[in-house]
């Protein structure tokens, strides 16, 4: 989107800002994992975030929050899930690469419960083969940092209502 200023001697200059295209699609980019991915039907829905990186995920609550979810965070893998068994969340993010216990343990243990989690990891590794691992270790959804809030926010609604999650993510 161009922008004007003026300078001092009051000459319009113009200038634009892009980003090239393959870094927006990337920004964007959500990876459904599984065909069935369960819902809650709850009017506010819990959430658990699980980072290692406190600022991330204290803000990621915050707005979540606002969102109408009931949040709760937690800091390593090991206590993510200790706290989504008492938590009863209907959906976990977690990120993938933590001290004590990493996402994808994380994910193995809570696939492993009776309560059904739908399990989200939000992650900066963009490989192929952490999609996959994801996927193996139980992830439902992959979306790569930094993510787009409006599409984990409709995501996380869409978990919450319980519409059929296979067409779109």
């Amino acid at each position: 989107m161009p922008h004007s200023v003026k300078s001092r001697r009051r000459r319009k200059l113009r200038f634009s800002v892009r980003r090239p295209l393959k870094y927006r699609r990337e920004l964007m980019e959500t990876s459904l994992l599984s065909n069935n991915i369960k819902t809650c039907r709850s009017a506010n829905p819990r959430v658990l975030v699980v980072d290692d990186n406190r600022d991330a995920a204290d803000t990621l609550a915050q707005v979540l929050t606002y969102g109408r979810f009931e949040v709760e965070t937690a800091y390593d893998g090991a206590q993510g899930v200790i706290k989504a068994k008492a938590f009863r969340p209907c959906a976990v993010i977690l990120d993938l690469n933590m001290p004590l216990m990493d996402g994808f343990d994380a994910a193995r243990y809570l696939k492993q419960d009776r309560r059904s989690y739908v399990l989200i990891a939000l992650t900066g590794n963009t490989g192929a083969s952490t999609t996959q691992q994801a996927e193996a270790a139980g992830f439902d959804v992959h979306i790569r940092k930094p993510a787009d809030i409006s599409t984990l926010v409709s995501l996380l609604e869409r978990v919450a209502k319980g519409p059929d999650m296979r067409t779109s993510a």
